[in-house]
């Protein structure tokens, strides 16, 4: 199974798990071999990956416990549970990175990533040891409060951040953990150190939020409430946390922001499109009409148009009014509506019909603050 398709299957399964907030992340009792980490941070995934690629390098074949142990990582635990992929074929994989000289253009383009860690191996290894301080978790506070109301801004609401090998540079933000690839957090931070984490932490803290709110289940993804919930999360979500972290990633300067650029192509027209497929979609929601599953109402897990949203919202001064209930996902739809119909034309608004839907439906679905 090619990169791509890897990457789209964790990132949709690790989307469904935060929708969820399925993930139960028990505390490791596997004792470790390196430096202790500080509270709420976590580099065995990064660690155990390092030593075996070390050890690969020199020749030789890691013990099976160490196998065990990078496996046993939460990140791995889930790709495998995914059923994508098995630990033999992992190690086959490190096995012929590590340890061959050469390697076929197919294989090059097959094992790009993990080739990427190879040729970043010892900064990888000094910046596990640099995070360990815990220092990051102070520094995402300052990208991650002014988005939160003061009943959210409470440091054990900060899930532990995991720093992995992730197959692709990739990070989520779960009910109960923060995973990052080490790679894309490396080169994050030595830009803008926690901004990329503030932006999953943002996921993590008002998904377990929402969470305990609902008044209905999310586990039937056939059940027309459960899609309604699901799609304006990932819109409300993305549109907020994408006011953290993108214009800082995307600078010309950030030695990241090519992971970032499909979602700025055409981005403004496309968000349009969608937000009058939200209003279309919303309207048949309340008149019982079937939906058009042609037409989807989101792109890129709601980066589009979410970020688009946030932005308006942003620029009409309404994040004040957003953070006194930033998780719950109907209150970013109103808010939003409230800044377009300010803006004399200049943005699509939602109906008087998709709104009123919106705030009965609010109703069975969310228990209030």
């Amino acid at each position: 199974m090619d990169m791509k398709t890897r990457k789209f299957i964790m990132t949709g399964l690790l989307l469904l798990i935060a929708a969820l907030g399925f993930v139960s992340c028990k505390k490791d009792k596997t004792e470790s071999p390196f430096k202790s980490s500080a509270a709420g941070i976590n580099t065995k995934g990064l660690d155990y990956y390092i030593k075996i690629a070390e050890t690969l390098q020199s020749k030789q074949q890691p013990a099976q416990a160490e196998w065990d142990s990078l496996f046993a990582t939460p990140f791995y635990k889930l790709y495998f549970g995914a059923g994508v992929t098995t630990p033999e074929a992992q190690k086959n994989e490190m096995s012929l990175v590590y340890k061959e000289q050469t390697l076929t253009s197919e294989q090059q383009k097959q094992y790009a990533h993990h080739l990427d860690y190879k040729n970043n191996l010892s900064k990888l290894k000094s910046y596990s040891a640099s995070v360990k301080d815990g220092s990051v978790r102070t520094e995402l506070k300052k990208y991650l409060y002014p988005y939160l109301p003061a009943r959210l801004q409470k440091d054990e609401l900060i899930p532990t951040i995991y720093y992995t090998y992730y197959f692709a540079e990739e990070a989520n933000g779960l009910p109960d953990m923060i995973l990052q690839d080490a790679l894309l957090a490396y080169k994050a931070d030595s830009y803008a150190k926690g901004v990329l984490s503030a932006h999953e932490a943002f996921h993590s803290v008002t998904t377990a939020s929402l969470t305990k709110r609902l008044k209905i289940s999310l586990t039937d993804a056939a059940n027309p409430q459960s899609v309604l919930v699901n799609t304006l999360s990932g819109i409300a979500q993305e549109g907020v946390a994408d006011l953290i972290d993108k214009d800082i990633l995307t600078n010309a300067n950030s030695p990241v922001s090519s992971q970032f650029q499909a979602l700025m192509v055409n981005e403004d027209q496309l968000s349009r499109n969608y937000i009058s497929r939200i209003n279309a979609a919303l309207i048949k929601y309340n008149r019982n009409e079937p939906l058009d599953n042609q037409q989807p109402v989101s792109g890129f897990a709601g980066h589009q148009p979410g970020r688009f949203m946030g932005k308006v919202i942003q620029q009409a001064g309404l994040i004040e009014e957003l953070k006194v209930d930033v998780e719950n996902p109907f209150l970013f739809i109103y808010t939003y509506n409230k800044a377009a119909s300010q803006s004399n034309g200049m943005y699509p608004v939602l109906s008087a019909e998709a709104i009123n839907f919106l705030k009965a439906a609010e109703q069975q679905m969310i228990k209030p603050l």
